[in-house]
C-alpha cells in the first residue's frame, strides 16, 4: 500500500459530520466572516463552564448567541496586546480556507470592549501526551501543518500549542490553537530554506517550527504537500483583504488599510517562496532519494549512539 493512498484515504475521512459541525469546516469563508464580524455574538455568563487551564488565565466563560452548547473562552484585551490579537484572527480564517482544523479563535467586541476569544473544543487532549512522533495519522497531519507555519512566520508550534479531537471514525484529529506568536508583518524572508538539505534556518534558534524532527518530513511526496501548498496558492489579494476588512473592521479605513495591504503583500510572497522549497525538494526524484538515503543513515546512527550509550551505562 503506497502512502500517496494512505493519507488520501486518511484526509477524506477527516472531515466527517462531527467536524463539520465543531468547526464550521464546511461553511463558505464570506459566510464565516460575515457571522464572526457581529458585535456581541459572545455573551458573557457566570455559568459557562471555563477548563481549569484557562481559568487560572483569567479567562472566563461566554456562550455563542447565547446556545448554551457553544461555549467560548474571553480575556480582556489590553491596547498593546490588540494587534498581535488581530494577527491571529487572521491566521484562524487562513486557516479555515486552507481546510486547517482550527479552534475558532476570534477578537471579540462585548459591550465596546475587546476580547480575545475562543471556541472551546470539546473531548480533546494535548498533543504533548500523545505519540505523535509514531502515529502515521498524526504525523501526516502534522507534517502539512509546517507548511502553515512557515507562511505565518510562527515558531512557537510546540506540542502544547495541538489539541486531538477523535472523531467518528475514531480518527485522531489534529487541532491547531493559539497562533499569539505568529508574525505577519515581517517583509523579508526571516525563515529561509535550506540548500544542503530539507529544513530551515531562522533567528529564533531555541523555538518550534513544528514538533516533528526534520527526517519524518522526507518519506512525502510532492502530491502530499501540495495537497495544502494548492490551498494557498488560491488566496488572492481579494480574498486577503476581504478578511483584513473584517478583522481590522474598526479602523480599516485608518491605519487598517496599510497592515491590511501589508500582510497580504508578505502572505502571497512567501506561499510563492514555500511552494517553490518545497517543489525544489519532493519534486526532483535524485533529491529525494538522497533525503531518503540521510533518513536511514540518520537512523543508524542514532542506534549506534543508543547502544554506545547502553555498553557505557552496562559497564559502569
Amino acid at each position: 500500500m503506497s502512502d500517496e493512498y494512505d493519507y488520501k484515504k486518511l484526509f477524506s475521512q477527516i472531515n466527517d459530520s462531527v467536524i463539520k459541525n465543531i468547526f464550521s469546516t464546511d461553511t463558505p469563508l464570506d459566510k464565516l466572516l460575515d457571522e464572526l464580524k457581529q458585535e456581541d455574538i459572545l455573551v458573557p455568563s457566570k455559568s459557562a463552564q471555563v477548563p481549569f487551564f484557562a481559568s487560572i488565565r483569567d479567562y472566563t466563560g461566554a456562550y455563542y448567541n447565547n446556545d448554551t452548547q457553544n461555549i467560548w473562552i474571553i480575556k480582556r484585551l489590553a491596547d498593546e496586546e490588540l494587534c498581535q490579537a488581530r494577527l491571529g484572527m487572521f491566521v484562524y480564517f487562513l486557516n479555515h480556507f486552507t481546510s486547517t482544523i482550527s479552534a475558532p479563535s476570534i477578537v471579540a467586541k462585548i459591550n465596546n470592549e475587546y476580547y480575545r476569544a475562543s471556541k472551546i473544543i470539546p473531548r480533546t487532549e494535548q498533543l504533548s501526551g500523545a505519540p505523535y512522533q509514531e502515529n502515521q495519522q498524526l504525523t501526516a497531519q502534522l507534517a502539512l501543518d509546517l507548511i502553515n507555519s512557515w507562511i505565518y512566520f510562527d515558531e512557537d508550534r510546540n506540542p502544547n500549542n495541538y489539541l486531538i479531537h477523535y472523531n467518528s471514525h475514531n480518527i485522531p484529529v489534529v487541532v491547531d490553537i493559539d497562533f499569539s506568536n505568529v508574525d505577519l508583518l515581517t517583509d523579508e524572508m526571516k525563515i529561509e530554506g535550506r540548500d544542503d538539505t530539507f529544513g530551515w534556518e531562522r533567528k529564533e534558534k531555541t523555538r518550534y517550527m513544528t514538533p516533528l524532527k526534520n527526517e519524518q518530513f522526507y518519506e512525502y511526496s510532492f502530491d502530499f504537500y501540495k495537497t495544502r501548498l494548492d490551498k494557498f496558492k488560491q488566496l488572492d489579494k481579494e480574498i486577503l483583504r476581504s478578511i483584513g476588512k473584517v478583522v481590522f473592521h474598526d479602523d480599516y479605513d485608518e491605519k487598517g488599510t496599510d497592515i491590511v495591504e501589508q500582510i497580504s503583500t508578505n502572505i502571497l510572497s512567501r506561499i510563492d517562496y514555500v511552494y517553490s522549497y518545497f517543489e525544489s525538494w519532493f519534486n526532483d526524484p535524485e533529491k529525494r532519494k538522497l533525503l531518503q538515503k540521510r533518513t536511514k543513515q540518520e537512523m543508524k546512527d542514532e542506534y549506534h549512539l543508543m547502544g554506545r550509550f547502553f555498553n557505557e551505562t552496562l559497564n559502569q
